[in-house]
């Protein structure tokens, strides 16, 4: 994934919030998807290359849709 740290970090958060079995409430779930998408738009301005990460291998996870 071609993004900034804290876009992926925050696409798992909002990710979490919404996923089967979790209890959070629908503000907790808007306030984690208004972050991304802030984060994400941040990202797109800023038209910065991406030269290195800091996040290890197991940052990344295998989430299914059901």
């Amino acid at each position: 994934m071609y993004c900034p740290d804290d876009v992926i970090q925050k696409a798992y958060h909002f990710l979490h919030t919404v996923h089967v079995g979790q209890e959070c409430s629908d503000k907790d779930k808007e306030t984690a998807l208004g972050a991304l998408m802030l984060a994400i738009r941040k990202d797109l301005i800023s038209r910065k290359a991406l030269r290195e990460t800091e996040l290890p291998p197991d940052s990344f996870k295998v989430l299914k849709a059901t």
